[in-house]
């Protein structure tokens, strides 16, 4: 179990350290010293959802931040948090907090 703690905590290391780059699980599987489907199952049990809901997260929060601390535009932050396309920054941005990330940064602008 030590073995999979420190696998999965070089993950997370790895994940925070590169998540604006595209990630793909079979990179991230290899990180781990584990097959795709080994990763993926053990990832999930370690931390209740699945490696890429929570490369999602740490985007999303990312995005978060970039929304109200700075002015840069909503698909510039869609390209530097690590999303392929504007439509899926929306999508996942959206899913996670229940509004668009134009409505995010409106909301949080004089919080």
């Amino acid at each position: 179990m030590q073995d999979i703690d420190s696998n999965m905590a070089r993950v997370i290391d790895f994940t925070l350290r590169s998540f604006q780059e595209p990630l793909r699980l079979s990179q991230i599987a290899s990180i781990a010293v584990m097959s795709v489907s080994s990763f993926c199952y053990h990832f999930k049990k370690w931390t209740n959802r699945t490696y890429i809901d929570y490369l999602n997260e740490v985007r999303v929060n990312n995005a978060r931040y970039l929304l109200i601390e700075t002015t840069k535009s909503v698909s510039e932050i869609a390209y530097e948090c690590g999303y392929n396309s504007k439509s899926q920054f929306h999508r996942q941005f959206s899913k996670k907090e229940k509004k668009t990330p134009l409505q995010y940064r409106i909301a949080h602008q004089y919080q």
